[in-house]
């Protein structure tokens, strides 16, 4: 078996589980009418991003029926941004030149950046990378979806560390787990020297909370300053959803590469696995999931938009406190020039 097919079937069964046992846990007692009575009122709120807005993350049947449907994209996404990243830097770029990442995931919700990354640490270790240490710091203000992402997890690793196959990805998890911190609150995130530094925002933004998240974003990035920026949202060219929102809060600057879903840029490609999905069995007992229809679970594919902010930081040439230009200006004032 391939071993990317054979890391989706092992996150597909990871969520999988964790969706039953927690389904099992909210639904206790509950007749059949009130089981589909919780889970209409969570779709119905969940459904509230087909208007481009956030549903109740407070929520855990909401929390557990957006892992259901989007996890296995999402942590496609991720890998995927970072592999667009390698590309653009080259094919012999080391994923962390320090050998140290630092990835702030800002609105990290189920920890599909965190899953990205071990896939993306995996493949460097594999080339023969020197990663030393990998630090994330997970933001979100939903316990419940934090929650979710951390049983995933742990699933996740469990599976991994039991299959020779998975050495290399076995040992990513070792490297993340050693250095893994969530908040409820970005301003108790605190830069980490000498590392290659991330900020990542996936699907964080929208028209209700597009203020308060520029202010947030603007602040972890005057106190990061970091290598790589990512952000991701609802939108195409054809309907452009949060893409102007995403425009005129991004404080990464304007320069960036873009790809949209679906793309051949996206690998490895999840869907072929998804037609057998554990997770559509699991959503089908709960009457969430229609026999037939094997994506419902996990529509709008093609309304997600990537933005790549790389290099965000100024060289020294560029500082305005360089060396060469504090010794121009102490040149200056020793010979009696302008300062």
């Amino acid at each position: 078996m391939d071993q990317k097919v054979a890391v989706c079937r092992a996150l597909d069964s990871a969520v999988a589980r964790t969706a039953k046992s927690e389904f099992y846990r909210l639904t206790d007692g509950m007749s059949v009418a009130e089981k589909l009575a919780r889970v209409a009122r969570a779709r119905d709120s969940l459904n509230l991003l087909r208007s481009l807005e956030s549903p109740d993350y407070s929520d855990w049947m909401v929390a557990l029926l957006y892992v259901v449907r989007y996890q296995l994209t999402h942590v496609n996404l991720a890998y995927s941004m970072i592999g667009v990243k390698s590309e653009q830097a080259g094919s012999h770029a080391a994923l962390a030149s320090t050998g140290k990442l630092h990835i702030v995931d800002f609105g990290c919700g189920a920890l599909a950046m965190q899953f990205g990354v071990a896939l993306a640490v995996a493949d460097a270790l594999k080339q023969g990378q020197a990663i030393t240490e990998v630090r994330i710091d997970s933001v979100d203000t939903s316990k419940p979806m934090i929650a979710l992402g951390s049983r995933i997890w742990e699933e996740f690793r469990d599976t991994v560390s039991r299959d020779i196959r998975f050495h290399a990805l076995n040992a990513a998890c070792d490297l993340i787990q050693e250095h893994y911190t969530t908040h409820a609150d970005y301003r108790s995130v605190q830069k980490m020297p000498d590392t290659d530094s991330w900020i990542s925002a996936m699907h964080v933004i929208y028209q209700s909370n597009r203020h308060e998240i520029q202010a947030a974003l603007s602040s972890l990035h005057k106190a990061i300053r970091p290598d790589t920026a990512f952000i991701t949202c609802y939108g195409d060219s054809g309907n452009p959803g949060n893409i102007p929102i995403v425009n005129r809060i991004s404080p990464f600057g304007r320069e960036y590469r873009r790809f949209e879903l679906p793309s051949s840029l996206i690998v490895p490609r999840f869907a072929p696995v998804l037609d057998n999905s554990l997770i559509a069995k699991v959503a089908g007992e709960w009457g969430y999931y229609h026999p037939g229809r094997t994506r419902s679970y996990c529509d709008w594919p093609e309304r997600t938009t990537a933005f790549i902010y790389s290099d965000s930081r100024r060289g020294d040439a560029e500082q305005p406190s360089s060396v060469f230009g504090f010794f121009r200006r102490l040149l200056r004032l020793v010979t009696g020039g302008d300062s």
